[in-house]
């Protein structure tokens, strides 16, 4: 619980410093900051769920692992009765797919291929954009029980492509030299900014199937089986 509440704190702290500072562009065009908007959102969803429901009610994916019993089955927020997923749990759930895997593909991408070391200094402020957001997710990962679908990535890879058109519509919207967000999506070469793209849509796969299979083994090493007897296929697939 505190964890959550520690990253909320520190994932808001940088959204505040980079809304007061002066770039080339609003800080909304860089997916750097809208990940780190997601991330700071997810923290204080998932803090406030654990907060807001009681111990009884409470599913066990919201909690930090305490001991090997918190795994017990892939399942959602539930009204035990109703069987009835409660919004703010979906969304948490959402967001916690969706983070995961672009917090860890946005820093991997930066290193590969925006980062020069001779011109770029890997200070505090690059490694608390570039890295610490990682370095987070991945605590929250290895902590929670929150089961990993290969079948969420299509949640990440939407998000991609709305930003791949919102960069295309940004390039002939704003007038040049100004209307690139970033040099290496040039809508002047528009196959090789196509291929870049495919690129790292693939990669974006390729970073689910390694957490799914680091979720599995997870779950494997407490001695627990995921169990999916109270789930319908739309259910399965929501979340």
């Amino acid at each position: 619980m505190k964890f959550r509440i520690f990253a909320a704190s520190f994932h808001w702290f940088i959204v505040v410093l980079r809304s007061l500072e002066i770039e080339r562009l609003p800080m909304f065009c860089y997916l750097t900051n809208i990940v780190y908007i997601l991330c700071a959102s997810y923290y204080t969803i998932a803090a406030y769920n654990s907060l807001s429901l009681s111990e009884e009610s409470l599913p066990l994916y919201h909690k930090l692992i305490q001991n090997p019993l918190v795994f017990r089955m892939d399942r959602v927020c539930y009204e035990e009765k109703l069987s009835v997923i409660k919004i703010k749990c979906l969304i948490q759930w959402l967001l916690h797919s969706i983070v995961l895997n672009l917090s860890i593909l946005v820093s991997v991408m930066y290193f590969l291929l925006i980062y020069k070391p001779d011109v770029d200094r890997l200070g505090l402020t690059n490694i608390s954009r570039h890295i610490l957001n990682s370095v987070f997710i991945l605590t929250e990962f290895s902590l929670n029980s929150i089961h990993v679908k290969f079948v969420h990535v299509i949640y990440g890879l939407s998000l991609a492509v709305i930003y791949a058109f919102y960069t295309l519509i940004f390039w002939y919207v704003i007038a040049p030299p100004e209307n690139y967000i970033y040099e290496l999506i040039n809508w002047n070469q528009p196959k090789k900014t196509l291929k870049l793209i495919f690129m790292l849509m693939s990669a974006a796969v390729i970073v689910k199937c390694i957490l799914v299979g680091f979720s599995k083994a997870k779950f494997r090493s407490h001695g627990c089986q995921v169990s999916r007897d109270i789930e319908s296929p739309a259910q399965s697939f929501l979340v």
